[in-house]
């Protein structure tokens, strides 16, 4: 089924952000430089944007969130430095907006229940739907536009890619599909919108104009639809539960793992194992530990072309990633150069390896305890 939906395409691990650990994108250069080099990463997101008076700026507001954008630019000119290959990315949420004056500014984009009670999460982070036609959407691809120009960020990850707080809209335009349907009587009631529809052609828009200048996106939550799938946009479940993991099974396979705070290596590789139990991979959204044995974990994993997946295995273009023991191979019988991590995250320094052959095919054969976790890098 994935290789018929065109969902094996290529995934980027990334990691979650400089406010999110003991390093700050203010610290000096030198110490970026050795915290983001020594952990082998590739990716990098931002933290949320605030005002001066440290409340959130989502949404729309990005903008006016004015020292935290010179130090976010100033974070990507020293990523660029550091490494060119680096990614910096900016967080930024799709549908939550706190822009000052949004609710006037934006009032014909309000998501609102069947009561026409504006939609926010209890606390006055109010939800806009994001459509091609009204005042919001417009207004947050200007947004984008200017963040990408100000800024110079290689991308975004977009938080609430799938949806906000619900999966359905009232009391705004119709998406054409959805009805009220009686269960008894089959009886056709009143039209309500699915968010998911409504705000597909601005997604549509949004993916090709990054794409149009050489951008990237990475999401939180799932395609949905056809249409989207096919955009072929990595995007990751929350995992508080690894259940979850199976939602993305014919999407990207990756679950944030986040629902161990211990914040050590030890629980990281841990919910890696799990995650891969199910099928799916690990995003790591905390800094690794300083890593006594290089390369870290989580350096290994990405970019991967997920082509097969199994409980305990994800077979994948450019690398294997198991927690299980056998014999694995490429279709061309390629060489790996295997890593083996224990349960503490610590590099296996002589794993029980071998190549071996079976009628002309190269395997690789590896052996290992249960609470070890592998990962075998193709050899061209």
């Amino acid at each position: 089924i994935r290789r018929n939906w065109n969902s094996n395409f290529q995934l980027h691990g990334m990691t979650f952000p400089w406010s999110w650990s003991d390093l700050s994108f203010t610290d000096p250069v030198n110490r970026q430089q050795d915290h983001i080099t020594s952990r082998g990463i590739q990716w990098l997101c931002s933290g949320q944007a605030t005002y001066r008076n440290r409340t959130m700026a989502h949404g729309t507001g990005i903008l006016f969130a004015s020292q935290w954008n010179e130090e976010w630019t100033n974070a990507v000119e020293t990523a660029h430095a550091i490494d060119q290959s680096l990614n910096p990315i900016a967080y930024l949420n799709t549908q939550i907006c706190l822009e000052p004056g949004h609710q006037a500014l934006y009032a014909d984009s309000r998501h609102t229940d069947e009561s026409g009670t504006h939609l926010d999460y209890g606390i006055p982070y109010y939800v806009y739907l994001v459509t091609r036609e009204n005042s919001y959407g417009q207004a947050l691809m200007q947004t984008i536009t200017e963040m990408l120009d100000e800024t110079g960020c290689d991308g975004f990850y977009m938080d609430g890619w799938s949806w906000e707080k619900t999966k359905w809209a009232w009391h705004t335009a119709w998406d054409n599909c959805t009805l009220d349907i009686n269960p008894k009587t089959h009886a056709v009631g009143g039209k309500y919108s699915s968010t998911i529809l409504l705000q597909q052609e601005w997604k549509q828009q949004l993916v090709k104009y990054l794409r149009s200048r050489d951008k990237v996106m990475i999401g939180n939550g799932g395609a949905h639809t056809h249409t989207i799938q096919q955009l072929q946009v990595p995007s990751f479940t929350e995992g508080w539960s690894t259940s979850k993991v199976v939602e993305q099974h014919l999407d990207s396979p990756m679950c944030l793992g986040g629902w161990d705070q211990s914040g050590n290596d030890r629980a990281r590789i841990r919910m890696a194992r799990r995650i891969l139990d199910h099928g799916g991979l690990l995003v790591v959204w905390t800094w690794p530990d300083t890593p006594e044995a290089l390369p870290h974990f989580s350096s290994l994993m990405y970019p991967i072309t997920p082509i097969e997946l199994y409980s305990g295995v994800i077979l994948g273009e450019e690398r294997i990633v198991t927690n299980r023991s056998g014999r694995f191979r490429w279709p061309d019988s390629s060489a790996a150069a295997v890593y083996v991590y224990d349960a503490d995250a610590e590099l296996v320094v002589r794993p029980l390896v071998a190549e071996v052959d079976v009628d002309g095919e190269r395997f690789t054969e590896l052996r290992m305890p249960s609470d070890h976790l592998a990962i075998l890098v193709r050899r061209r």
